[in-house]
């Protein structure tokens, strides 16, 4: 074998010139060893497999996200296919087992705590508010339904339905700030909670407008133009 003297690829003995570069091969001297490859090509050698490779996998985690939401779209019309307008309360069932299990984690963080107080202050406002987290798991459920099943319609009116649950789970998260500020003596968590209380109805006028904004755009666009064309 002979090296070439220019880029280092190996060619057969009796070659005139290297297969990789075209450069004229000479005969290396007896006993004399090959050349050693120019600075940088095992560099770029190693950077062409690593190009390589991540083309490889990033096609490779294209095609999978694509099959998994493949898997998710026929597995969600199988289910409200098969279960129908339950499907919301079955979810909203399985929700609630996961709170119930938050409710005996929280309780014993409670028992074990060196600062029990606000934990205790948590599990009671859980256990008040039991029926409300329901109507929220609920809630939300029925919103994905309805948003599966009548999206024409319905795009119209979920901002509303957005808007709804955003203000009921910010009034939460200003309870449990006003539970920390009892707990921690910080008044700043307490002056947080207030202003999220204070400002609900702007909140919600603007998850209102920005849900219809993004409605009107989708429903402008050209490619839904074409799907109602095809219908």
């Amino acid at each position: 074998m002979v090296a070439c003297g220019k880029c280092g690829a190996e060619n057969e003995s009796d070659s005139k010139q290297c297969k990789s570069c075209g450069s004229t091969l000479e005969p290396a001297p007896s006993g004399a060893s090959a050349p050693t490859p120019p600075p940088g090509t095992f560099v770029r050698e190693v950077s062409d497999i690593g190009a390589r490779i991540g083309k490889d996998v990033g096609r490779a985690g294209e095609k999978f996200g694509k099959e998994m939401e493949k898997r998710g779209t026929e597995f969600g019309a199988w289910w409200d296919k098969s279960l129908g307008i339950f499907s919301p309360i079955i979810v909203a069932l399985f929700a609630i087992i996961g709170f119930l299990v938050a409710i005996l984690v929280i309780r014993v963080i409670a028992e074990v705590s060196d600062r029990p107080a606000f934990w205790s202050d948590l599990l009671d406002f859980l256990e008040t508010y039991w029926w409300l987290f329901f109507i929220l798991a609920f809630y939300g459920a029925l919103q994905s339904y309805l948003m599966r099943r009548y999206r024409p319609v319905f795009i119209w009116i979920n901002p509303l339905v957005t808007g709804v649950g955003c203000v009921v789970w910010l009034w939460i998260l200003a309870q449990v700030l006003h539970m920390a500020e009892v707990d921690r003596g910080h008044a700043n968590l307490g002056d947080l909670g207030d202003f999220i209380e204070d400002v609900l109805l702007i909140i919600f006028v603007l998850v209102v407008v920005g849900g219809y904004l993004v409605a009107f755009i989708r429903s402008a666009s050209p490619a839904n133009w074409d799907r109602k064309k095809s219908v």
